[in-house]
This record gives structure tokens, C-alpha cells and sequence, in this order.
């Protein structure tokens, strides 16, 4: 497929659904992820659209895809596969905390179509934008200090409103996990409420999309065993699944 062929594809395609991966792309095109990345490349100097972290999106669109949002078109169908298995989790009655991350955005937007009973305590705004006006559902902002890249707040007054709670469970998005180095984060302002909402709840559940497994980021948060249940997508292959499970991971 030439060049031009594939640039009409993608266009199409954008046309479509807004904003495109490059995993999606490459196969829809039958083309390795390199040659899309320079396609992209060329197609935005072009001003036919914005590359964004992991794929693009149209031109008139690219203010609403910073760095966070930027990473919510990827894994998209993954991400809304276990969110569904989390919700699951939350009791009618539960004081519940979700911490900042495009898979407790997508978690939250699953709640707000389901006529759950529960408070959510959250420093992530748009799990906030996303829960505004649910009849059943209240939410507490925690306060503090505006990561504007992350859509998020942090800090002591941040860490202060955590702590006025005890969890019956916590939904935690983390970056990476692996067996030998557990859960690690890149996102530093993030790790202590992290830390601070697993160390308060009852029970811990990571909500973490197959690509993120045996991945390591920049700081460590817990050992493998420390978070109770860890909810991925279906894409984990047998194999990992079977490695996991006998780590006496307790895997959905």
C-alpha cells in the first residue's frame, strides 16, 4: 500500500472515531508501527492532523488531548473490558477512593451508568466531571495543588483529605507491574496518595490494562502481593496468566 493510499485511510479513519492509535493503525493497515509513526509525522506537517502520545487525533481537537487525555485513546476497548469486572466490586454503602489515571476515568464512567449506592473520595478531576449529578453517587474532592498535565491534585492538603477516610476498597491506577519488581509509578506527586489510600482501605484493587503487566516504571510502590486483587483485560496471554496465579496473585 502506497503512502498516499494509507494517508486516505487513516484520514478516513480519523473522520470516523476523532482521534486514531498507532497499534490500531499498524493493523488495520497491514503496516509496521514504524511506518505509521512516519506517517503521521508526515501527515501532521501536512496539517492534516496532531500527533498525540500514541496515535493522533484531528486538528480541532488536539486542545482537549494533553498528556492525560492524550493517554486515554489507547487501550480504550482493554480499559472498558475490566473496568466492567471492577465495578463489580463496589457495595452499596461503600466509601470507595480512586486515585488519578486514565483507567479510574474509565472506571468512573462505567459507574455513572449503574445506579451504585457509594461515596467516591478522589484527587482525579475528570472522575469527578464524569460522576456530576448521579443520584446515588457522592463524590468528595480531595483539594490541594493542580497538576494541569495529569488532570489531577496533589500534595499535603490533597493527602490531608485522604486521610479524613477509612476505604472499605480503593481502585488504584497505577503505571506498570511485574513480578519481580511489583507495582512502580512514574507520576511522583501521585505515589504518596497512592500509597496512602491502599494503606487505608480494607481491600485494594489495581485496575491495570494486559499492557501494563511485566512493564517497570520509575519508583516503587508495593511488592506483588501487597494489593489484594489485580483486574486486567483478556488480552494477558495464557502463559503470563499462569505465572501470575502461581505467584499467588490474586488475578481477574
Amino acid at each position: 500500500m502506497l503512502y498516499s493510499e494509507r494517508s486516505a485511510a487513516i484520514m478516513n479513519r480519523l473522520n470516523q472515531k476523532n482521534a486514531v492509535t498507532v497499534k490500531e493503525l499498524s493493523k488495520e493497515l497491514n503496516v509496521s508501527v514504524d511506518t505509521i509513526r512516519r506517517d503521521l509525522k508526515n501527515m501532521e506537517q501536512n496539517g492534516l492532523l496532531v500527533c498525540v502520545h500514541g496515535g493522533a487525533c484531528l486538528p480541532d481537537l488536539s486542545s482537549q488531548f494533553s498528556p492525560f487525555n492524550g493517554r486515554e485513546i489507547i487501550h480504550v476497548a482493554q480499559k472498558q473490558e475490566l473496568v466492567k469486572k471492577a465495578v463489580r466490586f463496589l457495595k452499596d454503602g461503600d466509601i470507595a477512593a480512586i486515585n488519578s489515571g486514565t483507567t479510574g476515568t474509565v472506571l468512573a464512567k462505567e459507574l455513572a451508568q449503574t445506579r451504585a449506592q457509594a461515596t467516591i473520595v478522589t484527587n482525579n478531576i475528570a472522575v469527578i466531571s464524569m460522576l456530576i449529578g448521579h443520584p446515588t453517587i457522592q463524590v468528595i474532592a480531595t483539594g490541594g495543588l493542580l497538576d494541569g498535565k495529569e488532570q489531577s491534585l496533589y500534595g499535603h492538603d490533597c493527602e490531608e483529605a485522604f486521610l479524613r477516610y477509612h476505604y472499605d476498597i480503593c481502585f488504584l491506577s497505577m503505571n506498570a507491574v511485574s513480578l519481580e519488581n511489583g507495582y512502580t509509578d512514574f507520576r511522583l506527586n501521585e505515589i504518596p496518595n497512592i500509597c496512602l489510600i491502599a494503606e487505608r482501605s480494607d481491600y485494594s484493587v489495581a485496575v491495570m490494562d494486559s499492557s501494563k503487566l511485566e512493564t517497570t516504571s520509575k519508583r516503587t510502590l508495593f511488592p506483588i502481593n501487597k494489593i489484594d486483587c489485580l483486574i486486567t483485560d483478556s488480552l494477558i496471554s495464557p502463559e503470563l496468566r499462569q505465572q501470575y496465579l502461581e505467584s499467588d496473585v490474586h488475578l481477574l
